[in-house]
């Protein structure tokens, strides 16, 4: 609480004056892969059947009490995306699961490679 009532004061961050709440919060999934002892290939085929299953089938999964709460939250995360009409929410999901798709880059154009000499550059001058 002293360095939130610092930091009201103008006093600038410092190693020794931090607010109470400092970093970034854990993400949800490793946290859940790291309590269950799960790996990405476990995760990835929880969220794949749960892709598959029908939407009548995931709204009773994610009432029930024995649900563990990371499928919950996957099938949260499914439910308002189909409410939505989009993927967004999924799309994150698969992200945080298997990274980011890796885009490729074509290049059409001619590359020309050339040697600049000190007298091309004393003529820039």
């Amino acid at each position: 609480m002293a360095n939130n009532e610092n930091l009201l004061k103008g006093k600038p961050f410092s190693s020794t004056n931090q607010p109470a709440n400092a970093g970034r919060k854990p993400n949800i999934i490793k946290k859940y892969m790291k309590d269950y002892d799960f790996t990405k290939q476990d995760i990835d085929n929880i969220f794949t059947t749960l892709l598959l299953t029908p939407k009548t089938e995931l709204e009773k999964i994610k009432r029930d009490p024995k649900t563990p709460a990371g499928v919950a939250a996957f099938i949260s995360g499914i439910l308002h995306d189909i409410k939505r009409g989009d993927a967004r929410v999924t799309n994150q999901i698969i992200d945080r699961v298997h990274g980011k798709a890796k885009e490729s880059v074509e290049h059409s154009g001619g590359l020309q490679l050339f040697k600049v000499t000190q007298e091309d550059i004393d003529a820039l001058e």
